[in-house]
């Protein structure tokens, strides 16, 4: 079967596995070929399989992009919010700078990944609050309890999204493999009912296109070369 678009298949199996059980006369000569209607109905079962697994990879898939973007937009936030926090620690730090800033896990470049922003924001809140003097310091330039609290935030949204991304990530890879199993056993199934109906109904193309199975013309025949004189 030539390949086609998923809904094109789940349009064309329907056609054509509903109208072969709702006309008396397609499905007698197909019964004589063992397309009973218990057979008919085993492919309808494979249709509404795939119909199923195409609507939850459409649904999922949107779930993975709206996570995407969330995740993308958290990731933005938190990543401003820490490039401020080293802005005012690198100011507040200036006479011991490396030390404390290697105590609050802030040396260095900014992480590019979110894995690495959240290990660096995940020491930086610890010692501002298990160092008193950290604490006062960074009170003195802003960033006191309710301030770091407010930060924190940020990074907590962040993790929750990272999180949610990951497995929706999941949940749509898995619906794709489980589309495409049902399409493959769908298409598995139409292939073989269209070969055996193009025999049951060869001389009725008219009820072949009551299947949505295109009705095959006969070839021409070539004239024959005429041959060059001598």
């Amino acid at each position: 079967m030539a390949r086609r678009t998923r809904e094109e298949q789940l349009r064309r199996a329907r056609i054509a596995l509903d109208n072969a059980l709702a006309q008396n006369d397609i499905q007698t000569r197909l019964t004589a070929f063992g397309y009973n209607a218990a057979r008919l109905n085993e492919g309808k079962a494979l249709l509404k399989r795939a119909t199923e697994a195409v609507s939850a990879q459409d649904t999922l898939g949107g779930v993975r992009s709206e996570s995407t973007d969330t995740a993308a937009r958290l990731h933005k936030k938190a990543n401003a919010a820490y490039q401020d926090m080293v802005n005012i620690a690198r100011a507040a730090f200036r006479g011991d700078e490396r030390a404390r800033l290697d105590q609050l896990g802030i040396a260095g470049p900014t992480p590019r990944t979110v894995a690495g922003l959240l290990s660096r924001a995940s020491t930086f809140f610890q010692a501002a609050g298990a160092t008193p003097a950290i604490a006062a310091t960074l009170a003195a330039f802003g960033y006191d309890a309710d301030k770091l609290a407010a930060e924190r935030a940020k990074f907590d949204a962040l993790t929750q999204a990272d999180a949610a991304q990951e497995q929706a990530r999941g949940r749509a890879q898995q619906s794709t493999r489980d589309q495409d199993t049902a399409l493959a056993a769908l298409s598995d199934y139409l292939s073989a009912f269209e070969r055996v109906a193009r025999v049951a109904l060869k001389d009725r193309p008219d009820l072949l296109e009551t299947l949505a199975i295109p009705a095959r013309s006969t070839p021409r025949r070539r004239s024959p070369l005429p041959i060059p004189a001598p």
